[in-house]
């Protein structure tokens, strides 16, 4: 099999030697491994400025979902770069379509809209809408501990109660429980006999704290290794919030927009949120982040008596004149980009597109576990995959320098992958991804493996 005789190439050396300098250290680590000058990206192939090309799983962190530069989306946006790019947040046809589309994707409630450039931007605002809502009394956010919402304060604390704890008084720190999963379950317990223990410790600690005002919950956990919960989970716990008034806000950023299969993961699991932050993949890589709530939540039936006031308090609460608002969210851009991903997914049928290959990656994973007894777990929600590698299981620092020699080697034969520090590969590539590279991308992965075990 062929293989590349240097990655990084001169060329990216060259750059980033330069621009090595002159950036953060926070950038991510896999950058930093293996810092690859990508110049351009076609569908499902990403090439870099030294000539190489590189089948892609990781679909640029899960934005690009039409594949890359999508023929369609691009020439829709350029018509809109002739016209309109940034009028804040007036009203636009643009905005108007999308929505209409919206409503017919999502879940059938009575939902409001706006719109955001980041997911934890959007996270916040949905932590705002639950504080207003809840007259500031019922402040407590409930979470996943394996959770991720964002690298903002506030989505910071609903998650890192240690975090949450540095800043504010215990009463108003973050809940946390452990995500159900059952590989490797938090509890220790067999899932063929367990009586979905999980949910009933959830419950437990719902019914425990009055001050639980929300819960913020990702369908699938994607950051934390890509685990969905046991069937039935949520048929015990959703009850239970909403009996105690517990907002539920499921943060689709990642599993959104077909990524799963359907619209939103939560169809999935019967879950009925009152708040919905989504997705990633919603606008081809254009920056751009949806939030759904109920109208009770997302609108205010006294407007009126705002606009009328001379003393009105600007963004006072997230339902007053201001209090949504944000500089970029919602631009005539943005909302070209949602609108063109829209239809491009329509024509594709890309639901059934994501599935067909799901199916195929299945497989293939399945015949490489048993090749290869290092592949202790494969867990596939649509083209949300992931795939659990120990090869030492005694010492996980060991076994991350594996996944990381494994990266390395994969570039080296026109494989782009994503592992994490967790003994996972992520696979997560453009939802448009044929299913000869699906097929040619599980032979790479396979064959290196081969070679470094």
């Amino acid at each position: 099999m062929k293989r590349y005789d240097q990655i990084p190439g001169p060329k990216s050396v060259a750059v980033w030697k330069e621009l090595g300098k002159k950036l953060s250290t926070g950038m991510s680590s896999l950058a930093y491994r293996l810092p690859i000058v990508f110049e351009k990206a076609n569908s499902d192939i990403l090439y870099d400025i030294d000539g190489n090309s590189y089948i892609d799983w990781d679909g640029g962190v899960l934005t690009c979902s039409t594949g890359h530069c999508n023929e369609s989306v691009k020439e829709k946006l350029k018509i809109q770069l002739d016209n309109l790019w940034n009028i804040h947040d007036y009203p636009t046809t643009g905005k108007l379509e999308v929505i209409n589309k919206l409503v017919k994707l999502l879940p059938q409630k009575d939902y409001a809209f706006q719109f955001y450039s980041g997911g934890s931007e959007t996270i916040e605002a949905a932590i705002r809408a639950v504080l207003s809502f809840q007259k500031y009394k019922k402040r407590k956010i409930l979470s996943f501990s394996e959770g991720y919402h964002g690298k903002t304060r506030g989505s910071l604390m609903a998650v890192h109660s240690i975090f949450g704890k540095r800043i504010q008084p215990d009463y108003l720190a973050a809940k946390n429980i452990p995500f159900p999963k059952c590989y490797q379950c938090p509890y220790k317990k067999n899932a063929e006999n367990c009586d979905l223990f999980c949910a009933h410790e959830a419950v437990k600690v719902i019914r425990a704290d009055e001050n639980i005002g929300a819960f913020v919950f990702e369908p699938i956990l994607g950051t934390g290794g890509i685990f969905g919960p046991p069937d039935g989970f949520w048929e015990i716990v959703q009850p239970v919030c909403k009996e105690k008034d517990i907002l539920l806000i499921a943060d689709e950023i990642t599993t959104g927009a077909f990524r799963t299969g359907t619209f939103l993961a939560v169809e999935h699991f019967g879950i009925e949120p009152d708040l919905i932050a989504f997705g990633k993949g919603i606008a081809s890589g254009f920056p751009a982040i949806v939030l759904a709530g109920e109208k009770s939540l997302m609108q205010d039936s006294d407007i009126a008596d705002y606009l009328d006031s001379l003393n009105q308090r600007m963004g006072a609460t997230f339902t007053t004149p201001g209090g949504s608002s944000t500089t970029f969210g919602g631009s005539p851009l943005a909302m070209a980009a949602i609108n063109a991903t829209l239809d491009e997914m329509s024509a594709l049928k890309i639901g059934e597109h994501v599935c067909y290959v799901s199916k195929i990656f299945e497989e293939g994973f399945e015949d490489l576990q048993r090749k290869f007894s290092c592949i202790t777990d494969i867990r596939i929600y649509g083209l949300l995959i992931g795939v659990s590698i120990s090869v030492y299981p005694e010492d996980q620092n060991k076994n991350n320098k594996f996944l990381i020699q494994l990266y390395h080697e994969c570039a080296y034969h026109g494989l782009f992958i994503k592992p994490d520090s967790n003994g996972v590969i992520h696979i997560t590539p453009p939802l448009t991804i044929s299913e000869s590279n699906v097929r040619k991308s599980l032979e790479i992965f396979g064959y290196v493996l081969s070679k470094l075990l």
